[in-house]
């Protein structure tokens, strides 16, 4: 649920960012890894994203793109379409191919340190590169504590306190295919 770009050309008209709706299906927060996927339907074909999975971490063509909403947001909600199923949220997503230095909590694993490369694991969190796969994010700084105003606190009456403490990582974003 945390996405903080700590350098690199966000917000600005420099980023590499696109806008597609979700799948019907797709639940997710922001951070969250995120691939294109096309959908056809007759000679209509449409783009929409789906949470990227392991199977994308072997797919030497699939980008990633870090979700900047989760399916669930407002705007999000707005920005969409109406289906015959509801709303169908339009989000925003970053993608690794633009250098930068990103802090997520989106992340599996408490044996990280600085250099280890990352790629996509199971619904859409990154976990440890393993040989073969698309590494999307080399680590800077090992997983460590910071206050996030969007994390959920449990265990407070609401309306006293918003916000608590998640475990984070920062890291460079890369795009290496197929790394050995």
């Amino acid at each position: 649920m945390l996405l903080n770009v700590l350098k690199g050309a966000y917000p600005s008209l420099q980023q590499i960012s696109k806008d597609h709706v979700i799948e019907a299906s797709a639940q997710f927060e922001r951070g969250t890894c995120l691939v294109e996927k096309t959908e056809t339907s007759g000679a209509d074909s449409v783009t929409k994203w789906a949470v990227a999975g392991v199977d994308d971490a072997a797919d030497k063509t699939k980008v990633v793109h870090f979700a900047l909403q989760g399916s669930d947001d407002y705007q999000a909600l707005m920005a969409g379409n109406v289906s015959g199923t509801g709303y169908v949220a339009k989000v925003t997503a970053i993608s690794c191919l633009q250098p930068m230095e990103i802090e997520t909590d989106m992340f599996v694993g408490d044996d990280l340190k600085a250099g280890d490369y990352l790629m996509v694991g199971a619904n859409g969190k990154l976990v440890k590169h393993t040989t073969g796969k698309t590494a999307v994010l080399q680590v800077t700084k090992a997983p460590y504590v910071r206050w996030s105003n969007n994390a959920d606190a449990t265990g407070v009456t609401a309306g006293f306190r918003q916000g608590t403490n998640v475990t984070v990582i920062a890291g460079r974003t890369v795009f290496l295919p197929a790394l050995a």
